[in-house]
């Protein structure tokens, strides 16, 4: 048979009822220091990871500085197209650009492959003009990377 509760005494208040025991399972034990030593200890180790990941990938990745981005272009008519683009590289590398010329449907009609040398600056700006096999509508980069 069920206990038959007294509506008048409402024991959750009461604090009588409520021994240290009871206060000790109903919240949190105390903290445990060699785990809390261990946390720390796990959250130094994971910024240490990343900040690795960081500079390696600023500074230890060396394809990694060089790039390469699309002005503009101006079409020459079916034989040919101008491209404008900006090159950051290291200021004594050699790097070597891939240029293509596309169609309206993105298939290449025409490609060049240009050598830029060592220069007083990082980052500069060219034109060159590249030989095409009908009509392109764009210029893009395909690739910027570094020569050995």
């Amino acid at each position: 048979m069920p206990e038959q509760l007294d509506p008048s005494h409402d024991s959750s208040h009461d604090p009588e009822s409520t021994t240290p025991h009871d206060l000790g399972t109903r919240y949190t034990t105390a903290p445990n220091p060699r785990a809390r030593r261990l946390k720390f200890a796990g959250s130094v180790a994971g910024i240490a990871v990343m900040v690795a990941i960081a500079a390696y990938l600023s500074f230890g990745n060396t394809a990694s500085s060089v790039r390469g981005q699309e002005f503009g272009f101006s079409v020459k008519g079916p034989e040919a197209i101008d491209i404008t683009f900006d090159v950051a590289k290291p200021k004594d590398a050699t790097v070597i650009c891939t240029l293509n010329a596309l169609n309206t449907n993105y298939a290449q009609v025409g490609t060049k492959d240009v050598t830029i040398g060592p220069s007083d600056v990082g980052e500069a700006r060219y034109t060159t003009q590249i030989a095409t096999t009908e009509l392109a509508v764009t210029a893009v980069i395909e690739s910027c990377t570094l020569v050995d």
